[in-house]
């Protein structure tokens, strides 16, 4: 055997060595993890719910399987198709050593899922529906980010005012809306606006930087109807919220939307469970 052919053999023999060791590595996972069936409704509005991810420990208060499996996978929710099973609520609590970088998190959400809800999925790559977010004619119309975040309409409160990064729909008037963001990006912007038409919205305007909305929006119908004249009932509250005319208000900022098909991944949820096993 010449020196070349056991150099070979040698480096064949590393390689499966490695690749058995990759395969059977232990995935990143919580140290102790325990969760319970919450109710599908919070018993004090007030009391804070969500994922809350700290150095050590992730707090799940009443959150829903479903946001787990986006925030796990880093995808958005028209990147998953959903369930009826995956919109179960949990409480609970993960630790893990303080030093881990966060980053590792959702790997180790990913870990959780696969053994306390047995989650298995596959990622495919599809043609899907969108909006194209991008400017009309005669340019955008957008307010660079200031330092004073833009209240939701005159002498509305200040607790209207949305945080950095962060935006919302408030009014005064409850037939109208406000869409609003507060030294965000576009992306950020196209978020809100995929919330609010149920389908991907992505970024083709070519603006960088940060900038301040704040534009009325038309629901789509009225949200409180008012009693007929003279009628000593009072006015009716819809429980659901209408959804808003977007079309004028982007036309005052100087964007439009355009339908279109664009490549995206997509997470298949193949099969798992609503409740988790353990404790």
């Amino acid at each position: 055997m010449t020196v070349n052919s056991v150099r070979y053999a040698v480096l064949g023999v590393f390689a499966l060595v490695s690749a058995g060791v990759a395969q059977n590595a232990t995935p990143p996972r919580f140290d102790a993890v325990s969760l319970r069936v919450a109710p599908d409704i919070l018993a004090d509005g007030d009391q804070p719910h969500g994922m809350i991810i700290s150095r050590g420990t992730v707090d799940f208060k009443w959150v829903q399987l479903y946001g787990t499996i986006l925030r796990a996978y880093d995808k958005k929710f028209y990147q998953v198709p959903s369930a009826s099973w995956m919109m179960k609520m949990y409480s609970g609590r993960a630790t893990f050593p303080p030093s881990t970088p966060l980053d590792q998190v959702p790997v180790m959400l990913r870990t959780m899922l696969q053994e306390r809800f047995a989650l298995k999925c596959h990622t495919e790559t599809r043609m899907e529906k969108v909006w194209l977010l991008e400017q009309a004619p005669g340019g955008a119309k957008l307010t660079r980010a200031s330092d004073h975040p833009a209240a939701a309409a005159t002498g509305a409160p200040s607790f209207f005012r949305p945080e950095p990064g962060r935006t919302m729909k408030v009014s005064t008037d409850p037939n109208k809306a406000h869409l609003m963001m507060n030294k965000g990006k576009i992306p950020l912007f196209c978020n809100q606006l995929s919330t609010e038409l149920k389908r991907a919205v992505l970024d083709r305007t070519g603006l960088q930087g940060e900038y301040d909305i704040d534009v009325e929006v038309a629901l789509a119908y009225p949200k409180v109807i008012p009693p007929p004249t003279l009628a000593p009932t009072p006015p009716v509250h819809r429980s659901d919220m209408p959804p808003l005319v977007l079309g004028p208000a982007l036309k005052k900022l100087g964007l439009k939307l355009r339908p279109a098909k664009e490549p995206m991944e997509i997470l298949i949820v193949d099969s798992g469970q609503s409740f988790p096993s353990g404790s």
